[in-house]
């Protein structure tokens, strides 16, 4: 994949299943991605945390110079919230067992239908049993139980609860679950966990995105390790020193507030424009420094793109058609993906942007206007969530292979109000929760 200013192109894939994933052979084929785009257009070479993706980052860097290796910052936000959760320190065991208490809650009424029905008549949210897979798993789970606490407590104390007990198979797992939702402490320990995390997962969801989102939070000067990273990247982006030294001049006078830094609207459009906007504007008497910033706020922060192909390739790729060639769905995604990525910029978007949903993804809980609207928030919003998504190129790499594939890069029970009541984006999204619903209804029949 490459991505520039927040459009992600599908560039190609490849047929490694007969090829060891070593760093040597990941490399490689980022290399063909480079030439491919140019390395003069390339400043970074994003890939996941894995040990092999980082050797390979290695060995980039050693042949371009120029070139950054950064792991995907979605990824490396969800490690950071799987190792709190896994921790065996005193102050943190209890936030694994109070996840794997509401898992089993979740599990159970999930998985017995008299269960799930019940429920269904006290509460309007559903319980979400999140995929392990997706990001802030923990986070999501827990989060959606604290809020349909009441719901669940009403339904343990109910009479129907009791008589459900009787025919159970297991009358002591119902026992259980039971125990757990009346708990007390379990709720103010699962209130500590979204405490702990909420912070984290909200960079997370802040960073999922392919828009550019380097330089949104402060100033640099006033965070000594990005001084420090800034520095660095000149030395290693500029090789005349000439001009290096002409731009580490023009940063000093942006962090001053001296030349046309200084005039009073350039600082207070600090705050409210986009970084990427803001250089547009006031960018053009420091043309040095202009470009350099294009070049490094352009960038993407994560490898989401990369797996959103392999939502891509699974409407080509499927159990029941599964005879495609390695070079034959390459091409495939490639039209599919970049020809969705074109669909955006026309004119008439608005009539047919609901095909970008994937009905048949069974853990789904965004339709495509959701997600839209969410790469426009910042972390600065409101945090109430209704829903658990002209520069240089970044090239983006997966190191995760799905089974049986070929390339390597690769809800509410509520109905929806009246459309006539509604502006046009609800009628969208009204529109593509009831095609959701109706796949979903087809899979629960079949």
């Amino acid at each position: 994949m490459a991505v520039s200013g927040g459009k992600a192109i599908f560039i190609n894939g490849h047929d490694v299943s007969s090829m060891e994933q070593n760093a040597t052979n990941i490399a490689e084929l980022l290399f063909k991605a480079i030439d491919y785009v140019g390395p003069s257009n390339v400043v970074q070479v994003v890939t996941d945390n894995a040990a092999n993706c980082r050797a390979a980052g290695t060995i980039i860097q050693r042949k371009y110079r120029h070139i950054f290796w950064s792991g995907c910052l979605a990824h490396t936000l969800n490690l950071l919230m799987k190792d709190i959760a896994k921790s065996e320190h005193p102050s943190l065991s209890f936030v694994d067992e109070t996840y794997k208490r509401g898992k089993a809650v979740v599990k159970y009424i999930k998985n017995h239908g008299s269960c799930q029905f019940l429920f269904k008549s006290f509460s309007p949210l559903e319980l979400l049993k999140s995929k392990q897979t997706r990001f802030g798993h923990h986070f999501i789970v827990i989060q959606r139980l604290v809020k349909v606490r009441a719901s669940l407590v009403s339904m343990a104390l109910s009479k129907q609860w009791e008589s459900l007990r009787r025919k159970a198979s297991t009358p002591e797992q119902h026992d259980l679950i039971q125990q757990t939702i009346l708990d007390d402490d379990f709720w103010r320990k699962a209130e500590r966990v979204l405490k702990i995390t909420k912070p984290i997962y909200k960079m997370l969801r802040f960073s999922d995105t392919d828009q550019p989102i380097i330089g949104e939070r402060r100033k640099p000067h006033v965070d000594s390790e990005v001084q420090q990273g800034y520095r660095e990247a000149i030395e290693k982006m500029v090789v005349d020193h000439k001009e290096a030294a002409v731009i580490r001049l023009q940063i000093s006078d942006f962090v001053s507030n001296k030349g046309v830094f200084s005039q009073p609207q350039a600082v207070i459009d600090r705050a409210t424009m986009t970084a990427l906007s803001w250089w547009h504007l006031y960018g053009g008497v420091a043309p040095e420094l202009f470009s350099l910033a294009l070049k490094v706020l352009s960038r993407s922060v994560n490898t989401s793109c990369a797996e959103r192909c392999w939502s891509t390739y699974s409407y080509i790729h499927t159990v029941k058609r599964n005879k495609l060639n390695a070079d034959r769905a390459e091409k495939l995604v490639f039209v599919h993906y970049n020809h969705r990525l074109l669909s955006r910029f026309r004119d008439d978007y608005e009539k047919f942007k609901n095909w970008d949903a994937n009905p048949e993804e069974p853990n789904i809980e965004e339709d495509a206007t959701t997600m839209e609207e969410r790469e426009r928030v910042t972390l600065s919003d409101s945090e109430d969530e209704t829903v658990p998504i002209s520069g240089q190129l970044t090239v983006v790499s997966s190191g995760s292979v799905p089974p049986c594939s070929t390339s390597s890069m690769l809800g509410s029970s509520s109905s929806p109000p009246p459309i006539s009541q509604v502006s046009p984006i609800e009628q969208a999204k009204a529109k593509a929760q009831r095609r959701i619903e109706k796949a979903r209804g087809k899979r629960q029949k079949k």
